[in-house]
């Protein structure tokens, strides 16, 4: 595969700026194609307080060409971990359209067309569950 530069770097650049950040309309721009993006059900972890929900960013590129995607995400193998007794929060996924099953850490090229989803973490929750009113 050669993916398109241009591609490529629109997407690293647009991750690094933060997503969860950028307004709807610029993200629009630099994906030529289709996209969702919300919060994560049930990813905070278990707690007297409940944590922090993660996001769902589901992508399809659209431009006729091979892609890159570079996730710059952490937590795939370790959750965050809850707070004086809570319980840890979900963690991250990677997963594509073509099922390919390497690395999410790793750059990956995808075909024309392909579509991945990004479940990014939940938080750990505080304090045991038990004590919840």
């Amino acid at each position: 595969m050669n993916p398109s530069p241009a591609t490529h770097l629109r997407l690293v650049d647009r991750i690094r700026r933060g997503w969860y950040v950028t307004k709807v309309d610029f993200l629009a721009q630099d994906v030529p194609g289709g996209y969702r993006k919300g919060r994560r059900r049930d990813s905070g972890g278990p707690g007297r307080y409940r944590g922090g929900l993660g996001q769902v960013i589901e992508v399809e590129v659209r431009t006729g060409e091979p892609f890159v995607v570079s996730v710059l995400s952490d937590r795939f193998w370790f959750p965050a971990e809850g707070y004086a007794g809570g319980r840890p929060g979900a963690k991250a996924r990677f997963s594509t359209s073509t099922r390919s099953r390497r690395n999410p850490k790793l750059s990956l090229d995808l075909p024309a067309g392909a579509r991945f989803t990004l479940e990014l973490p939940g938080g750990g929750g505080y304090y045991a569950p038990t004590s919840r009113d």
